[in-house]
């Protein structure tokens, strides 16, 4: 039984975690986007630069998503 609930602990703390760095990265990805937005000159640079950290966010989102799925609620 305590090994069951901390286990059960460990999980949902550690999908906490997984939902806290994601909610990071799109604060990052905003901010950065927004930075991009404001600080380059040319439209062709802000979208270019935008562009790439959006699939660089994408993919660090994939890549925690399959590696950690959405099971802790089971």
């Amino acid at each position: 039984m305590v090994k069951n609930l901390a286990k059960s602990f460990s999980k949902i703390f550690g999908y906490f975690l997984l939902e806290l760095l994601a909610g990071l990265l799109g604060t990052i990805w905003f901010w950065l986007s927004l930075f991009w937005l404001l600080y380059l000159d040319t439209w062709l640079e802000r979208i270019i630069y935008i562009g790439i950290t959006v699939f660089i966010v994408y993919l660090m989102l994939k890549y925690l998503d399959k590696r950690f799925p959405h099971s802790y609620r089971d």
